[in-house]
């Protein structure tokens, strides 16, 4: 039997070669592992006992901890970036006060939440 066959619940004709299963689904999201790309990243020992914990706490394993991470951060970039964008279009007054750039991202935030 080849890795992946399940020969009682997803039988494969004979001859038609094998049939692998590589579909992991979280929260509503359909993840195919077999076109994933694998990174090796370093990080300090504390850090990676972090990830573990975490992960174990929610159920999960460190690959998908760090790929909702990530997944996470691009979210919050992009937001960050459309709201960069938006400000510039939208503004023709002079340059802005720290104190102002606050208001603005907190009435922003209040109006998105």
């Amino acid at each position: 039997m080849t890795i992946g066959e399940d020969p009682e619940t997803d039988p494969v004709p004979s001859g038609s070669g094998p049939r692998y299963r590589c579909i992991d689904v979280q929260e509503g999201i359909t993840y195919n592992d077999c076109m994933s790309k694998t990174f090796n990243i370093a990080m300090p020992e504390e850090l990676a006992e972090q990830i573990d914990e975490q992960a174990r706490r929610q159920g999960s394993n460190r690959s998908d901890f760090i790929r909702a991470a990530v997944r996470e951060q691009l979210e919050q970039l992009q937001r960050w970036q459309t709201l960069t964008r938006e400000a510039r279009q939208n503004y023709t007054g002079s340059r802005l006060t720290e104190q102002e750039v606050a208001d603005t991202v907190r009435a922003h935030r209040d109006e998105h939440s």
